[in-house]
């Protein structure tokens, strides 16, 4: 089939075969390299490695040069933080998001993804801005002295030197500002739920929310959605969005359950609080992504405005006390205007509060599922807020299967109404407390954000008893609030962590308070119900009220105490209720009550010296947990970091840096590690930099300089490996490694902690690069259990494995590149290999390796786009599999080699159905080395055409992407066609080809997937540098490669043609071979310099299962 034939085939198609999810799993979810410029003006360049993006390049800012980086990977990702900005992270007046370069690529805050840094400057308490911003774009935000700042990448290092003011290594932040905080985003947290919580009753008492202003920040509104005519008072749009509107969906869904009149459906879907009148403050954008400073600005509008309760139905996980600006703003908003928040508690399970909803005044609502007993559903976020033990949730209200207003062109009609859609989440669950608050503050115009948040959750009425972390106080009840007149003060009874051991501790009393608004005295009957971590019954005497019964005199307060004992607890979670019911039932007050108690935990207290005696100028000291794969933070009291632990086995980590007294833009940093050391009591360590040994490295040839330095102290875990590394640009083109230290561990761990020394030399170009260097030294020192005595590396040659290394041409002047990453025991310990340099095509150069008997490298070869790309610099990217090498072995490597035409990923099942979902991962531009996987620039362009049984059913791009295809309950024909061009002036060579399968396939059931049964002809001859052939008798040879997990099935037959006119004529080739290894052997024409040679394959498996291929200008003839 001629090529043209095919590649015109591109157009209308049946339904049948459309584009499902994008892929799950590498290599297909393979991206390009992401830059991300730091708010230094540093940028670190990432790449996806076998783990996920890791930072594979850092380049100083302008001016920067002499900076030294600390690189660290934890559970959450990479971490990349200049020395200078060590001093003001440790005193906690920078937030360590700001150098989460993993996360900031992630949530959409890498260079490519937008052109500036968004951050939060805060400003101490009546300080004058300052005029380091001038170059940014600023927003007022009022409360808490901040400013929005837009920090453009070009500008970066000039508004780092103007928020840091000075000289030097070290660096402060200019007086007047307290902390400079990331922009952060939050996400938002997706009938019979409004009679459900009592809401008719209130109506029917004549309580409706009117006359009460109620915010709703979220995604915006429909403004033509019939249930908010007439609702919606005031807007405002503060995202980059064009206006209010709603295009997510989101947003109208809430404020429709908080007030919407339920107009469109005659009142079936009204809202809980029809009589309110909402504030719609659009802070989150049409995907779902809300930033700290739209929220923050947001809450500021709505309080001024005279909102009395604000709806956050968003929020963001793994919340660090020191990063929640949005919840400290939400506690300030509260006391400054009397505005409460209530908030989605989040839709992450066990131990997962999210902020705002952790913040001590906001109301935080869970999620329950609707059923006739309440049960919380399985994904509302529960307690104990962390990491002080508090009651989180609040309350929980009805959130799963919740129909609301749908806006025009979002979601899925509800039973085929267009004005409503069904959805599910603690997002859901808010606006239905939200409703009952402004009921309530209809009722009681003048109480009080606490008052609010009491009387709510002391009314509360569930069917079943949770306990408090997982239910709060209970399932809302507006219609037992508007009509009980008992409340409770405080809120609830949050007792904290207990520490272990308990015997030793003390009874906890905390008091209680009742307060009676009605015109008679109550007598209350006290009981309680608490439960462990578990569900049962917490042991008795843990909890004990201070009375049986109080009486509450009319327009008066009593007060009990509830007392808690932990020495009889062991390590759990305790919490529950105390019920204060009346003897007639008319009067039922419900108050959450909780207490945390350790498990077995030690005080661990590490002091820290600098090199000059003296507390260092900067400390980054890290614990990292290595049964439970989380590391800890100390806190700082002097010269010495405390932190508690639960006992177990631990390694810590530490940079320590002082600046040099006579020379203050240079600094002394040294590494200190305690590996794998067990805690069983308190326990003192000290790291002292006057006991640290200079790092003294070296290469063979004199004539080398360091390209690359970094050393590091690794923790391997099943799960995560663990770095704290520098990364020392200080000394790039020079021959020694000066202020660098290592402190000799006192103990000695096992072979999963390791010191690494890994530095590359070149021979230096002249104009500050290492360009078309003859030579790279690839030098890794590895030493298990300790940081050793001498930290330094200086092999000799002989130490050494020798490698010849050739960078064929595939594109005429193209460049190339080429890193290599040290590995131990084939596991990726972090340390970045790097590319010393560009190199033009054809070239050689010689490589030399580290050669120790568990190290392995993992090489990258790129040739580089032209002209440059910043977001994309590559034409192909290849990954080589790990390899040893052997010293004094003749070692060689041959990169960018025809033969280019598809491939299949060794060892991945990239081509699979699962039911009746088809997924194609194929290796796009592989050659014929099999374990190597290439990638390409988006430049290169491939199309699909999928048919069944005959009939074409899906035409179009090729992406690593699912089709979904008819159901097939028997074996079923189908034929996959793939059409590559290279991108003009990228590839002289494969610049068409088409390849073609022909298999059955029947639906898959399950989600268990099953490999397709293709297999694929790979070529790899002996070509030279310029990927070229003698003239004469010459040998192709040729291995089958079949998919992974596909079912073995022998190659019947296998034929082979060539070409020297670009398809013309095709000449038959003599193929021999059997299983995977085959060859075919073709006569070059002689006096035929420069013609390219075309290649054709076809194949047919025992199975019946074909494949064909045409590649057009394969290679040249020399």
């Amino acid at each position: 089939m001629a090529l043209s034939t095919v590649l015109g085939t591109f157009g209308a198609v049946p339904a049948g075969a459309d584009p499902g999810p994008d892929a799950p799993s590498a290599p297909q979810a393979y991206q390009p390299p992401r830059n991300v410029t730091l708010i230094t003006g540093d940028r670190v360049t990432l790449r996806t490695g076998r783990d996920g993006y890791a930072p594979a390049e850092i380049t100083a800012g302008p001016g920067r040069e002499k900076v030294t980086f600390i690189r660290q990977r934890g559970p959450k990702g990479w971490s990349v933080v200049p020395a200078d900005a060590m001093p003001m992270l440790a005193q906690g007046r920078l937030d360590p998001r700001l150098f989460d370069v993993s996360t900031l690529a992630a949530t959409g805050y890498d260079d490519a993804a937008r052109a500036d840094l968004p951050l939060l400057v805060q400003y101490q308490k009546g300080q004058a801005r300052t005029n380091g911003l001038a170059a940014a774009k600023a927003r007022d935000l009022g409360t808490l002295d901040l400013v929005a700042v837009s920090q453009p990448r070009a500008k970066a290092a000039d508004l780092w030197r103007g928020l840091t003011p000075g000289t030097g290594a070290l660096r402060a932040l200019d007086a007047p500002i307290a902390k400079v905080w990331l922009d952060g985003k939050s996400k938002i947290q997706l009938d019979w739920s409004v009679p459900r919580i009592g809401a008719p009753a209130a109506w029917a008492a004549g309580f409706t929310g009117e006359g009460v202003k109620v915010a709703v920040l979220d995604t915006g509104y429909d403004p033509t959605h019939p249930d908010l005519a007439g609702t919606v008072v005031g807007s405002e749009n503060f995202t980059p969005d064009a206006d209010v509107i709603d295009h997510n969906g989101h947003g109208t869904h809430v404020a429709s359950t908080v007030a919407g009149s339920g107009a469109a459906s005659g009142g079936r879907f009204r809202g809980v609080a029809p009589g309110a009148k909402l504030l719609v403050g659009k802070v989150c954008t049409s995907d779902g992504e809300c930033t700290d400073s739209s929220v923050i600005a947001g809450l500021s509008w709505a309080a001024i405005h005279g909102a009395k309760v604000i709806n956050l139905s968003l929020g963001t996980p793994d919340v660090d006390p020191h990063t929640d600006i949005v919840g400290q703003f939400v506690d300030a908003i509260t006391a400054q205007y009397g505005t409460l928040v209530v908030a989605a508690a989040g839709n992450y399970g066990r131990d997962s509060i999210i902020s705002p909803a952790s913040a001590d005044s906001a109301l935080a609502v869970g999620a329950t599922l609707p059923t006739a007993n309440d049960v919380v559903w399985q994904k509302s976020s529960t307690g104990p807020r962390h990491p002080d033990g508090a009651v989180k949730p609040d309350i929980v209200a009805p959130g799963v299967g919740i129909v609301a207003a749908r806006a025009a062109g979002t979601g899925e009609p509800f039973e085929d109404n267009e004005n409503y859609t069904e959805m599910s989440g603690t997002s859901m669950a808010t606006p239905h407390v939200t409703g009952s608050v402004a009921i309530l503050a209809q009722q009681h115009p003048t109480w009080t954000p606490a008052q609010l948040k009491a009387h709510l959750m002391g009314s509360t009425n569930p069917a079943a008893e949770l306990g408090a972390y997982i239910q709060g106080a209970g399932r809302v009840d507006v219609g037992r609030a508007v009509a009980q007149h008992v409340t409770q003060e405080p809120a609830s009874l949050s007792f904290g962590v207990a520490r272990w051991p308990y015997s030793s501790n003390l009874p906890m009393v905390k008091t209680l308070t009742y307060r009676n608004d009605g015109d008679k005295p109550v007598t209350l009957q006290l009981s309680q119900v608490e439960l462990d971590g578990h569900g049962k019954p917490a042991p008795a005497g843990l909890f004990t009220l201070g009375a049986k019964s109080v009486t509450v005199p009319a327009q008066g307060t009593a007060r009990t105490t509830v007392q808690v004992d932990t020495r009889i607890g062991k390590p759990d979670t305790y919490s529950g209720t105390v019920i204060a019911r009346s003897d007639d039932g008319s009067v039922a007050v419900r108050t959450a009550v909780g207490v945390e108690l350790e498990e077995e935990s030690y005080d661990l207290a590490i002091t820290v010296v600098g090199r000059n005696g003296a507390v260092p100028d900067y400390t980054d000291l890290r614990v990292f947990d290595i049964a439970r794969q989380r590391f800890y933070l100390g806190k700082l009291d002097g010269n010495t970091y405390r932190v508690r632990l639960h006992a177990g086995t631990f390694t810590a980590t530490a940079v320590l840096g002082t600046a040099r007294a006579a020379d203050p833009d240079a600094q002394d940093v040294t590494l200190g590690a305690e590996p794998e050391f067990v805690l069983r009591g308190d326990r003192m360590l000290t790291f002292d930099a006057r006991k640290g040994r200079p790092v003294a490295n070296s290469a063979p040839d004199r004539s080398a300089r360091i390209a690359s330095a970094t050393i590091g102290a690794v923790q391997l875990t099943p799960g995560v490996t663990y770095v704290t590394a520098l990364e020392m640009y200080d000394f790039r083109g020079g021959s020694t490694i000066d202020g660098i230290y290592t402190i000799p561990s006192a103990g000695t761990g096992s072979g999963q902690f390791l010191y690494e020394n890994f530095t590359q030399w070149a021979k230096p170009k002249g104009d500050g690069t290492y360009d078309d260097t003859p030579y790279v030294y690839h030098l890794a020192k590895v030493v298990p259990g300790k940081i050793p005595t001498d930290g330094g590396y200086r092999p000799a040659t002989s130490e050494l494995a020798k490698v010849s290394t050739t960078f064929a041409s595939a594109a005429d002047k193209h460049r190339g590149s080429h890193e290599a990453t040290p590995l131990l025991n084939g596991v990726d310990t972090g340390l970045p290999g790097g590319a010393v340099g560009e190199f033009a095509m054809p070239s050689t150069r010689t490589d030399y390796y580290s050669a120790s008997g568990a190290l392995s490298w993992a090489p990258v070869f790129m040739q580089l786009h032209e002209p440059p790309d910043s977001w994309n610099n590559f034409d192909r990217l290849t990954f080589g599999k790990a390899r040893t090498y052997k010293v004094g072995a003749k070692n060689a490597e041959r990169w960018n080699g025809a033969v280019f035409a598809v491939g299949l990923y060794a060892d991945l099942n990239g081509n699979r159905r699962v039911g009746d979902i088809l997924w194609l991962g194929m290796d796009l531009a592989a050659n014929g080395v099999v374990e190597r996987a290439v990638y390409e620039h988006d430049a290169f362009t491939t199309k699909v055409v999928i048919y069944r049984n005959g009939e074409r059913i899906y035409a179009g791009p090729y992406k690593f992407t699912g089709y979904k295809l008819p159901a097939d309950p028997k074996e079923t024909d189908y034929r996959i066609v793939v059409a590559h061009h290279a991108a003009p002036g990228d590839s002289r060579l494969s610049t068409v080809y088409q390849a073609e399968w022909t298999f059955r396939s029947k639906t898959a059931p399950g989600t268990t997937p099953v490999a397709l049964p293709l297999s694929v002809v790979r070529v790899n001859p002996e070509l030279d540098a310029e990927n070229r052939a003698p003239a004469g008798t010459f040998t192709l040879p040729i291995a089958v490669q079949r998919e992974t997990g596909a079912a073995a099935s022998t190659v019947k037959k296998l034929t082979a043609e060539v070409s020297y006119d670009d398809g013309a004529t095709w000449k038959p080739a003599k193929v021999g071979g059997r299983g995977t290894a085959w060859t075919a052997t073709v006569e070059h024409p002689r006096r035929s310099a420069g013609t390219y040679v075309s290649l054709r394959f076809a194949m047919t498996d025992a199975a019946g299962a074909t494949f064909t291929e045409r590649i057009d200008r394969a290679y040249q003839l020399r």
